[in-house]
């Protein structure tokens, strides 16, 4: 039986061989021919790592030379005899359980075959489908805020993250979920730009049409026929317009001259206190 594995660019023995050719002879993998899946099949198929190896049950040779083992633990079942210690070398790194030893990976394989357990990969116009959906649930749930939508953003993504958990623990079914963080992550900061260019845009179009405002007024302020005086709570002068300064005369420090009486009724209708005499 093949008992050769190959590991990826990453080093990690993700996939095993259904069996090999060699000359003009079939030669099935150890587990083909353990899990009963023999034909002249050579591709190759993921395993699937979601079955844990801990639960494998491991005798070692020096107990079962000292007959400490029940003899009736190997009826029904298939033994794989095979070295596990580390010192002997035959170890393979795997995803999800780290490092494990070469005959544990060919016995995962079999129960991969046996249980029908291995993992099939979502098409990607499913993904696309549910990309589009989620970012238009997103628009529609933001509303205009940036705040909101980012909220939407991770709600969805954990919703699928879960939804592709729950789908791969039952069916088996992988969800290639890393496609929608960046274009997710994409959308969101785009229409974080935007929202800042609006709000850009707003603030300098508020400032604009104050300065026009304020200088409507003035020009409303000074133009004006009567005679127009602005007064503080003490009584002063703050503003006036020009035709008041040619109704009313300045005293020697510049100020205008008020009548008393004309203070007085104005600061008491503002509700101002009335300066004394």
């Amino acid at each position: 039986a093949l008992v050769n594995v190959e590991a990826d660019a990453e080093g990690r023995v993700r996939y095993y061989p259904m069996g090999i050719t060699v000359g003009a002879e079939f030669v099935s993998s150890a587990g083909a021919l353990l899990s009963g899946h023999v034909s002249e099949d050579t591709t190759s198929f993921a395993i699937n790592y979601r079955i844990d190896a801990s639960t494998i049950p491991i005798i070692s040779a020096a107990d079962l030379l000292r007959g400490i083992v029940p003899a009736d633990l190997f009826q029904g079942r298939a033994v794989v005899v095979g070295a596990a210690a580390i010192e002997l070398g035959d170890r393979l790194t795997v995803p999800v359980q780290g490092v494990l030893p070469g005959p544990a990976v060919h016995i995962l394989a079999t129960e991969t075959l046996s249980r029908r357990l291995v993992p099939k990969w979502l098409d990607p116009a499913v993904m696309a489908g549910v990309l589009f959906l989620l970012l238009g649930a997103a628009k529609l749930t933001a509303r205009g805020s940036p705040w909101r939508l980012a909220t939407a953003l991770a709600l969805s993504l954990t919703t699928v993250e879960v939804a592709a958990f729950l789908a791969f623990r039952t069916t088996s079914v992988v969800v290639p979920t890393a496609m929608l963080y960046p274009a997710m992550v994409g959308y969101g900061l785009v229409h974080l730009a935007n929202a800042l260019r609006s709000s850009n845009w707003m603030l300098r179009k508020t400032g604009a049409d104050y300065r026009n405002t304020l200088s409507l007024l003035k020009r409303v302020f000074n133009d004006s026929t009567d005679g127009i005086i602005i007064l503080a709570e003490d009584g002063k002068v703050l503003r006036q317009s020009r035709r008041a300064t040619t109704i009313f005369e300045r005293d020697e420090t510049g100020q205008m001259k008020l009548p008393k009486t004309l203070v007085s009724q104005a600061l008491s209708a503002l509700g101002a206190p009335v300066q004394p005499d």
